[in-house]
This record gives C-alpha cells, structure tokens and sequence, in this order.
C-alpha cells in the first residue's frame, strides 16, 4: 500500500516538529512531500524498500529541486540498514509481519522513518543502539552508519513498537570528515 499526501502530521514527536514547520514555512517550497508504503518483513523485501524511497526522491514538477546522487546514495544506505534490523530484532521479521516505511521531503531536506511491530515474544522493548565497533566486528554497524550520516536522527513509540527515523539535508548528504 502506498499513499501520498501533501503535508500531513508531525513525525518524529520532538524537537524536530517545530523546525519541520518553520522549514516549510521559510523554504519557499510551500508543503512537504509525503510517500507512506508498507512490506513485508522479510529479508528480501528490503530491496523494495530502497526503490520506493529512491522513486520518492526522484524529481517532481512541483517546486523541490532535484537531490543529488549522494544524498539518495546515503539515504537508500541508511534505510537499508533501519528496514534490516527491524526484519532481524522486532515481530516485523517474523511470519506475517510488516515494516511501514513513510519519506518526507522538502526542497533541501529528507527525513525517512521506518516503523516496526515491536519486540519478539519474550524480549524487553529496546531502542537502537550505536556501538562502539572495532575492525574485527562483523555486525552491529547500522546505527553508527545512521549517527555518522545523518543530519539528525532519533526514535519515538510507535504503537507497540518504535518508529526510527533519519534527516539528510542536501549539503550533509556525503561524508563528514572528522
């Protein structure tokens, strides 16, 4: 199921909502563009998930300019990695489960939020976690690639389960250098 609306309700449930209005307000782009789609929590599904948020950012005819190939790059990076542990460490990856998937552009910003169902059967509710890693490690990457990315990033409840989600604003969508 896809759905697109122009503007809509605030996401993240902090601080953010306010710059979001202000943003939309002072960016001369008029609304956000809003793309909601869900799948099912599978491995293999993540694949669709990076090609409907790739066709969210493609050009439009309506104002917003089009991002360049490094900020889609980082954000099809960056939602891989959020669908993923959805599908390994919440009921989305278990039989019948979905992840809903929801990208809010503006003309220099994107924010992508990827939903889950909560925790498997007899695990505590947990929020991601960056890690410190270390050369040998093989897993356990994602959330450091989302703060190191990222503009800004964050997770709120969602039902019974959390709602992840990252900004990219166009001239922070490559690397940042330390």
């Amino acid at each position: 199921m896809i759905t697109h609306s122009p503007s809509g309700g605030p996401v993240t449930g902090n601080t953010r909502r306010g710059e979001r209005r202000r943003h939309a307000q002072t960016c001369g782009c008029g609304q956000e563009d809003v793309h909601r789609a869900q799948f099912p929590g599978l491995e293999g599904r993540v694949r669709d998930v990076r090609a409907f948020v790739e066709t969210s950012l493609l050009p439009r005819q309506d104002g917003h300019a089009p991002f360049d190939d490094d900020l889609v790059d980082t954000a099809l990076l960056l939602v891989s990695e959020l669908a993923s542990n959805a599908v390994r460490h919440t009921r989305s990856g278990e039989p019948g489960g979905m992840l809903m998937v929801e990208v809010r552009r503006h003309a220099h910003e994107v924010t992508v939020e990827v939903c889950d169902q909560g925790p498997r059967e007899g695990q505590p509710p947990s929020r991601p976690v960056v890690r410190s890693l270390s050369l040998e490690t093989e897993y356990g990457r994602g959330m450091a690639l989302v703060d190191a990315l990222a503009t800004h990033w964050d997770v709120r409840r969602h039902g019974p389960g959390l709602a992840v989600w990252f900004t990219l604003t166009a001239s922070d969508a490559s690397p940042r250098r330390a």
